[in-house]
């Protein structure tokens, strides 16, 4: 009696892992945007549907070899499924951990001014912090300044008191929550959450009087803390250049308030 062929190991091992990995990230990503799951639960498991996609994608390219037709193996459209339905995730992966083609690094914590950070208050009493030391990490500021080099204080020609409104119109703009705010030290913090995930930020703005003398000009610092997570895949850089664009672009009058030729 001749021998039957067999199926690829390889090839059933890569479908086995696909069979998993896709239903994870569904369930971990829409569990978490529904509130089904706790936010960070539910990003671990979309986590783990990414890591089996990635050991899907490299069985897969295994079966693709042991199916070759010289093997006499078979489930060849198995491993080729694996492959390029892992590739896809691998690659979703890639541009997830190096957005926009460069590297980020794993830091969760960006300011405009690392001699001298602005400091949290009301982000220490919420519960996803209370507990923790709030204060920006000193062995983040040689890797945020050499990855982020055009995060630095924002000049504004306005007085601290005008700037400071202009500074929580630009943060309600982009949907910022305001918790606290302060006229009289012109600071204000506020958070952000992210639209799918849910993860929340924290995000406080500074204002001072850009010199004694010249109190017509003010400085603005933003500092933005992810409260989750070790790294935040570029999120705060992005976060305080969108504020900065957003505070010093002037406003574009609306057609009531253009003037009207005579």
């Amino acid at each position: 009696m001749e021998n039957q062929p067999r199926v690829s190991k390889m090839a059933v091992v890569s479908m086995a892992f696909m069979g998993v990995a896709l239903p994870a990230m569904a369930f971990g990503a829409f569990g978490a945007h529904f509130e089904i799951l706790p936010t960070f639960a539910g990003f671990g498991i979309f986590f783990l549907g990414i890591f089996l996609g990635i050991l899907a994608f490299i069985t897969g390219g295994v079966g693709l070899l042991h199916t070759r037709p010289s093997k006499g193996y078979l489930g060849r459209n198995l491993a080729a499924a694996g492959f390029v339905i892992g590739g896809v995730i691998t690659l979703s992966a890639v541009g997830l951990s190096v957005p926009g083609g460069k590297y980020v690094p794993p830091i969760n914590d960006i300011t405009t001014d690392l001699s001298d950070p602005p400091q949290f208050t009301m982000a220490t009493e919420v519960s996803g912090n209370r507990g923790q030391d709030l204060s920006y990490p000193a062995d983040f500021a040689a890797l945020q300044r050499e990855s982020y080099p055009d995060i630095e204080s924002i000049a504004i020609a306005l007085p601290a008191a005008q700037a400071f409104a202009r500074a929580r119109d630009a943060a309600q703009a982009l949907d910022w929550e305001l918790v606290a705010q302060n006229e009289a030290s012109t600071t204000f913090e506020a958070t952000h959450t992210s639209s799918f995930f849910h993860f929340v930020d924290d995000i406080i703005v500074r204002i001072r009087p850009a010199d004694v003398s010249a109190e017509s000009a003010s400085i603005v610092d933003v500092r933005s803390r992810s409260r989750m997570g070790k790294g935040d895949l570029g999120a705060n850089a992005v976060r305080i250049r969108a504020f900065r664009e957003k505070l010093t672009t002037p406003a574009t009058p609306t057609t009531e308030e253009a003037p009207q030729a005579e």
